[in-house]
């Protein structure tokens, strides 16, 4: 061990050092005058480490202490302290036993500022630990000496104190002020021994830190102004080669150890500024180290020379150089993978764009400034450039330290690009923040635009370009949340074409694109560019009309819309008009969600449909009323099989023999609470609901069963005309599930006296798989009826090219016979040309002896009507027809029954 003796030099060490003693029980046992800047209060001694340091110091200190205990060595970690000025300082706190032979086990608690990266750890040998604890013992011998002088103190100062108090009454009584002197002399006599007797164990304790000092690992030098070496550690003999008496050596003999030219300078800067000054040097023999060289100061804090301190930073100086090797094989791997290369440097607010970086972008090396960080944001896309400011400022604050950001930058051609950012911070400051930043640059722009293509095959319709359904859902439900918000109304339309289908199946399904993309340019020129106009599917469309004034606004677009399509298209040489209906509701007037304005409208729409088409019609509650009783009647029909539903029989007669030849089955629904319903207030629904066919195969089995009893009746046949749905024989799926003809032979029933009543409609509609169930039907005997003719297209073709058996004279035309010319005209041409075809006529709505008479003299077959009878039920026609075939005149007069 290498001590210098000076008389300072121990004070010199403890204004230099930051370092407190404890003892096992963690009690301060000794601060250095720097060691303070890191506790709360003076210290009081003894008194515990952990209430006096800083509150930001005790957790770790607490867990160091604890492992210290049980540590052979030092133990130190790192904090982080926010100073009164708000900087961050790191600091590296080291505890270190001091093995003494003593009752107490001396620990050292040193405080240094850390450096980014500094691992330093400091040990004392074991011949430097036994001098220290010889030194610590002595201390320990000489506080017991002044414990016990302390005692005896304190019991003169408290005679004393018992005397001043004696003198103090005395004062008060005599008021003599030459007794109350002689008093202040006594206690300033007394305090001046104790002063005295404090010195002497602080220079004790000066001498042992002075001896710690030496065994520590510091590589200390001391020099005066004239930058001769006063003192220096052991460590620091090592790096300089000194010896023993080298004390007074000039510093700078021994300055070519560093490779290091401006230490003098330094030196020379810190005695004049008192400005600390640090930097990183190499000595000869390769070792780096963090040079700092401080004021050196006396009592007075006068300079008196300067202390250079050495550290060893060589495993950090090779972590670096690890850090940059791997950054090149990084960059080397990066640019290999076609992604460009950025790198800024913070402090100088400079930015390195790699060739790879500008190919991307299409510049050459020449075309862009490798400048400021404000040129490079100068290519982000406007709309993109505050994020992109934002993100890398962010991350160069050390928050969160890298960033992946997608924005579009300027190319060369002045078109856009997509690419996408990587950073990350590769070098901080002190202060946590980040100094440089290293990042990619990758294309993404096939990425971006295959993306969009996806987002908008997903919400645009491909043949017209409008928003299809998941667009319009959306953009529905978000003007709903709105108007709820900002009580805003809104108008929603539901337009479906007019007879769409009829121009796929005339001209093609491609003249019916093309007829939807003018649809849908008509739509868009008649709303503004603030409305949604969307294609649902097929020939469905809708638009919602937002910030309208009034329903007369939306009432003048929805004309136009109708004006628009009514307009002449040629489409393939082909000239078409095409009508739309258009059904409107209000937000939040008829509903306030989505679903309930979507089906408003729908209900509109159809209404508009049902009003002739080629309008527009706005919801109304009646139409809800309307649907509701529509689904609730529609429901309680599944159920009308069991025991609700009846036939009654309209008696048809012979005009020759005034006998009732035959009836005409018709369906009643007894409802449980809406009584007795008419076919056209079901059937129709019957039809939607898919229940017409197990209706009217119940109709067949019972109209066969009261055609084999009244057959019995009047002791032959007789037939029953049977009204079917044309959906019964629209399609395969919908043909009836009974094998009619097989039920007739089951039961016994001759065929004939079954007449199927049939309408002009399902004969313009007739299928093959219809024409051949009508034709079955008549090879096994069963006839057919053309009912209500006259009243639709009444086509000479359907009796000439459909085998019917009778033909049936609407109402229409009977009521005004014999009093109007052209319907008696029109009746008589009828009966003429069916007649000449071999068919018999029936006439219907018979209500009047004058219409009988004139339809008998016309050569009518049968008649039919509430002349001869209202529709009875099974009971009563069978009564009236056995009471007309036991007479011998003509048919019974009116009957009552049934009415």
């Amino acid at each position: 061990m290498n001590i210098l003796h000076g008389g300072n030099y121990l004070q010199d060490v403890t204004s230099s050092l930051s370092f407190v003693l404890v003892n096992d029980r963690d009690e301060i046992v000794f601060c250095s005058q720097r060691g303070t800047d890191y506790i709360v209060a003076q210290p009081v001694i003894p008194t515990s480490i952990l209430t006096a340091v800083e509150a930001s110091l005790r957790p770790s200190l607490t867990v160091a202490l604890a492992q210290a205990r049980h540590a052979k060595g030092a133990v130190a970690f790192s904090h982080t302290r926010l100073g009164a000025d708000g900087n961050r300082t790191d600091l590296l706190v080291t505890i270190r036993p001091l093995h003494v032979d003593m009752e107490n086990r001396i620990r050292m608690i040193l405080f240094d500022v850390a450096e980014q990266g500094e691992k330093e750890k400091f040990s004392v040998t074991a011949a430097n630990q036994n001098l220290v604890s010889d030194l610590y013992a002595e201390l320990m011998r000489s506080r017991d000496e002044f414990h016990r002088l302390t005692l005896d103190n304190e019991e003169t100062v408290n005679s004393l104190a018992a005397l001043n108090e004696e003198l103090y009454w005395i004062n008060e009584e005599l008021r003599t002020t030459s007794n109350e002197l002689q008093l202040n002399r006594d206690t300033l006599e007394a305090g001046n021994a104790l002063l005295n007797e404090m010195v002497s164990s602080i220079a004790k304790a000066n001498d042992d830190l002075e001896n710690f000092v030496e065994a520590t690992e510091l590589a200390l030098i001391f020099v005066d102004f004239d930058m001769r070496i006063i003192r220096f550690t052991a460590p620091a003999g090592t790096v300089f080669r000194l010896r023993a008496g080298d004390a007074g050596r000039p510093l700078l003999d021994i300055s070519h150890c560093l490779q290091y030219k401006n230490l003098e300078a330094d030196i020379k800067s810190v005695l004049h500024t008192r400005e600390k000054v640090e930097k990183e040097v190499r000595s000869t023999d390769g070792t780096w180290f963090c040079l700092r060289v401080i004021p050196y100061t006396n009592e007075a804090a006068e300079i008196v020379g300067a202390i250079i301190i050495l550290l060893d930073i060589s495993l950090r100086k090779e972590a670096e150089e690890n850090l940059r090797s791997g950054e090149q094989r990084w960059r080397a791997a990066l640019e290999a993978t076609g992604d460009g290369i950025w790198e800024w440097d913070i402090a100088s607010d400079k930015c390195t764009l790699s060739p790879a970086w500008r190919k991307i972008l299409g510049y050459g090396p020449d075309d862009i400034a490798t400048g400021k960080l404000h040129e490079w944001l100068a290519l982000v896309h406007p709309e993109d450039r505050a994020d992109v400011a934002q993100v890398i400022e962010a991350c160069g604050n050390g928050d969160p330290g890298w960033f992946s950001h997608e924005y579009r930058i300027r190319c060369k051609d002045r078109h856009s690009k997509w690419v996408l950012s990587r950073g990350a911070v590769v070098e901080r400051g002190q202060d946590g923040k980040g100094k440089r930043l290293i990042g990619t640059l990758s294309d993404i722009s096939h990425k971006k635009n295959a993306e969009h293509e996806i987002w908008y095959r997903a919400n645009y319709d491909s043949l017209t370009g409008l928003p299809n359904r998941s667009f319009f859902l959306d953009r529905l439900n978000y003007e709903v949340m709105h108007g709820k918000r900002s009580g805003q109304p809104f108008a929603l339309m539901f337009i479906d074409l007019d007879r769409f289908k009829e121009v796929n199946d005339l001209h093609g399904h491609g003249a019916g694109d093309q007829l939807l993309r003018i649809v849908s340019d008509a739509l868009k020129a008649s709303v503004r560019e603030s409305d949604t106009t969307a294609r649902l599917g097929g020939d469905e469309f809708t638009v919602l009309l937002t910030d309208i004034a009034d329903s007369t606004q939306v009432e003048l677009i929805a004309e136009d819309i109708l004006r628009r399509l009514s307009e002449p298209t040629t489409l393939a040489g082909n000239a078409f008009h095409i009508s739309a209906s258009i059904g409107i509701t209000f937000f939040p007037k008829d509903a306030s969600s989505a679903n309930d304005l979507i089906r408003n409208a729908d209900q509109a729409m159809y209404v508009a449909k049902n009003a002739g088409r080629n309008c527009c019609r706005f919801f109304s509650q009646k139409m809800q009323d309307e649907v509701i009783t529509r689904i609730k009647i529609t429901n309680d029909l599944h159920d009308a099989s069991d025991g609700q539903l009846q036939l009654v029989f309209h008696p048809i007669v012979d005009m020759g023999t005034g006998n009732i030849a035959k009836a005409e089955a018709l369906l009643r629904w007894k409802h449980p609470t809406r009584g007795l319903l008419q076919p056209d207030h079901f059937i129709h629904l019957a039809e939607e609901a898919g229940l017409i066919n197990r209706i009217g195969d119940w109709v067949f089995t019972e109209a066969a069963t009261a055609a084999l009893r009244l057959g019995n009746v009047c002791s032959g046949q007789f037939k029953i005309s049977i009204n079917k749905s044309p959906l019964e024989f629209s399609s395969k799926k919908n043909l009836p599930k009974l094998d009619w003809v097989l039920h007739l032979k089951e039961i016994g029933l001759d065929p004939a006296s079954c007449i199927i009543e049939i309408t002009e409609g399902l004969l313009l509609q007739a299928t093959s798989e219809t024409m051949e169930l009508i034709a079955s039907f008549r090879e096994a005997g069963i006839q057919f009826a053309l009912d209500d003719f006259g009243t639709g297209y009444s086509s000479m073709s359907y009796l000439a090219n459909y085998n019917v058996d009778y033909l049936k004279i609407d109402k229409s035309f009977v009521t005004r016979c014999g009093e109007n010319k052209a319907s008696s005209a029109i009746v008589e041409a009828m009966i003429l040309l069916a007649h000449k075809l071999g068919l018999k006529v029936v006439a219907e709505g018979v209500e009047s002896w004058a219409q009988h008479e004139w339809l008998r003299a016309a050569g009518c077959d049968y008649s039919q009507g509430f002349l001869y009878s209202l529709p009875l039920e099974i009971d009563a026609l069978e009564d009236l027809v056995r009471q007309s075939f036991r007479q011998s005149s003509s048919f019974p007069r009116f009957s009552s029954v049934g009415r």
